[in-house]
């Protein structure tokens, strides 16, 4: 998936909620692996579109937004269309800009763009008048961005709504490479058109950070916190955001994280000895599965997720993530989930 995010320079970084957007466009990975019709979806919130033609007789779905906002809300929307694959919030995946970089360097001149269109600070003239077809074409299908990411191995499952803007892969050239992670609550929250929106852009040089904006959540137990290569973030982004991350750190970098907020993506575990659906409650934990990943909270602590409105009964108990053992049944045992109960299927 490709999404292009801003028309204002913005150094690296993912834009404000104010920022004008170009266009994010969606795809679906049975144009990958042949297995079914392809979904294409193109938003875009200036200009117009004369005449999207795709390799294929594909014809995408084409929608305006006014406001980078509403592009936003656009984009979740067509996630309902998507495979479920693409709307895994336990996994993620991490790319360097610098592959993608190389070739962003030319656009401009592949595309015959107008001289109002500045391909490295992205400073586009907002007006309907502009024509953005060859634009968005770019970024359906010329980007070499997706099959950069089909051919990354660190999960098997695309994680939902990542990608590159250009003023990142701008910072790229610059010899520097960049982590993006777009990360969302899906599951519970958005079958209620609410997320939580942690956008994060940040340089392997750690000079360039910016945090998300936040939607309402409901109150409950929200699966799906992102989980992007949690090692080399720390100290930039988890320390601002006060949850940490980690997919494969060491035993002894677990030991030192577990009297902390951590999520943590577990393998699956196939030797655990309590009946186990979706999410199940024991005393003050909440566990819960989703598809391969197992997750243990807290409840009653105050984290990001809890921190939006202090005073509201409904966010008094929200959760935060804490440490639990690899092995099914030190987990089960720990949380003394010998008869749990169960609270709801998802």
């Amino acid at each position: 998936m490709d999404i292009e995010a801003t028309t204002y320079e913005k150094k690296g970084m993912f834009p404000l909620p104010h920022a004008d957007i170009i266009s994010i466009c969606i795809s679906n990975e049975s144009c990958f692996d042949n297995s079914g019709p392809d979904v294409c979806c193109c938003i875009h919130a200036f200009g117009s579109v004369s005449n999207m033609k795709l390799e294929n007789k594909r014809k995408p779905i084409v929608i305006k937004a006014m406001t980078s906002l509403g592009a936003c809300i656009q984009t979740y929307n067509i996630l309902e269309l998507l495979s479920p694959h693409f709307v895994d919030t336990n996994n993620g995946f991490c790319f360097d800009l610098k592959k993608i970089a190389a070739h962003s360097s030319s656009i401009a001149k592949e595309l015959n763009l107008l001289n109002k269109l500045n391909i490295d600070n992205m400073m586009v003239e907002n007006r309907d008048s502009y024509d953005v077809t060859k634009m968005l074409i770019y970024n359906v299908r010329d980007s070499d961005l997706h099959a950069l990411v089909i051919s990354i191995k660190t999960c098997d499952r695309l994680f939902a709504l990542a990608g590159a803007s250009r003023s990142t892969s701008w910072c790229a050239i610059a010899g520097s490479s960049g982590i993006m992670v777009y990360g969302y609550t899906a599951s519970v929250a958005m079958s209620d058109g609410k997320t939580l929106d942690m956008s994060i852009v940040t340089a392997s040089d750690e000079m360039s950070f910016e945090g998300g904006f936040t939607l309402a959540l409901r109150a409950g137990c929200h699966r799906g916190v992102v989980v992007v290569d949690g090692n080399s973030l720390y100290g930039t982004i988890m320390s601002e955001l006060s949850i940490y991350i980690d997919t494969c750190a060491s035993s002894k970098t677990m030991l030192a994280l577990v009297n902390k907020m951590l999520i943590l993506k577990l393998e699956v575990l196939k030797r655990i000895d309590v009946d186990i659906d979706d999410v199940i409650e024991s005393g003050s934990h909440i566990f819960m599965r989703d598809k391969e990943s197992y997750m243990c909270v807290k409840k009653g602590a105050k984290t990001l997720l809890s921190d939006m409105d202090a005073g509201a009964d409904q966010y008094q108990h929200m959760p935060h993530f804490v440490y639990v053992s690899t092995d099914g049944k030190k987990v089960a045992s720990a949380l003394g989930m010998r008869k749990p109960e169960k609270i709801c299927k998802r």
